[in-house]
């Protein structure tokens, strides 16, 4: 083979490697050019359970409704101190915030607190100066909603048994409403000669609304009966402040020793 051949054939096996390589790079620089940057998948936002630790609370209420007198009248009375059972309920919504501690408000629909008086006695019907035989009667009730936020500590779990302890404060509206009247020898009414700073005035009627302080001690056990839903017994003594009906010089402690019934129903 002539050297010029020789020559000629090496530089076509030259120019052909260069033209592998530059293809080679090409394809390799436009894979580089054209794949898409590799991007970090985003951070997974914390899931807010929104119903962990709420709560919601309904409860029965019994008390021995046996209360001050409300009113006063002079002679022989009847119907006073009178003793009978009452019965009122709970509703609310709460939050534990951890195995010992839980809070919540509650309103309540205390039992209607009442009183009726009849007595009869002598007495002077003022306008005619005239001396007889007076006979009256008294009525007075009052409607109690207490509004309380309330806490609890749980002292643990003996055998499904949760004891606890707990105290609350906030109001309470006493809705009032009395109405006395006295008859003179049994059919003229009438203002009497009767002592008015003792029991009050007569004739004497009216409603009034009143808003008073009020707090709460209590003491229970709870117990879960299924999941989420837990059986409270307990004792409360809730005290809603004292009343007086204008008009009639007596005031009236408004508190109730309290046995509760009820159930806690865990929103999860």
């Amino acid at each position: 083979m002539s050297r010029s051949r020789l020559s000629e054939m090496s530089g076509a096996a030259v120019a052909a490697v260069a033209l592998i390589a530059g293809a080679t790079l090409s394809g390799a620089l436009a894979a580089d050019l054209s794949a898409p940057p590799l991007m970090e998948a985003p951070a997974a936002e914390p899931v807010v359970e929104w119903g962990s630790g709420w709560y919601l609370r309904g409860d029965i209420t019994v008390t021995d409704d046996k209360r001050d007198p409300m009113m006063r009248l002079p002679g022989d009375v009847s119907g006073a101190n009178r003793s009978r059972m009452g019965y009122g309920a709970d509703l609310g919504f709460g939050y534990q915030f951890s195995d010992m501690l839980r809070a919540d408000a509650t309103v309540g629909f205390a039992s209607r607190s009442k009183q009726a008086l009849t007595s009869t006695y002598r007495c002077t019907l003022v306008t005619a100066n005239q001396t007889g035989s007076c006979t009256e009667s008294a009525f007075a009730r009052v409607d109690r909603i207490p509004l309380l936020a309330n806490v609890y500590v749980d002292l643990g779990n003996f055998g499904g048994l949760r004891p606890y302890l707990g105290a609350g404060v906030g109001v309470a509206f006493l809705n009032a409403a009395w109405d006395r009247q006295a008859y003179f020898n049994g059919n003229i009414p009438g203002q009497y000669d009767v002592q008015t700073t003792v029991y009050g005035q007569s004739p004497n009627l009216g409603k009034k609304t009143y808003t008073k302080f009020a707090y709460a001690l209590m003491a229970g056990l709870g117990y879960d009966i299924r999941d989420g839903v837990t059986f409270d017994v307990g004792y409360r003594y809730l005290d809603m402040g004292t009343l007086k009906l204008p008009g009639t010089g007596v005031s009236t402690n408004q508190r109730e020793h309290q046995l509760r019934v009820g159930l806690r129903y865990r929103i999860d």
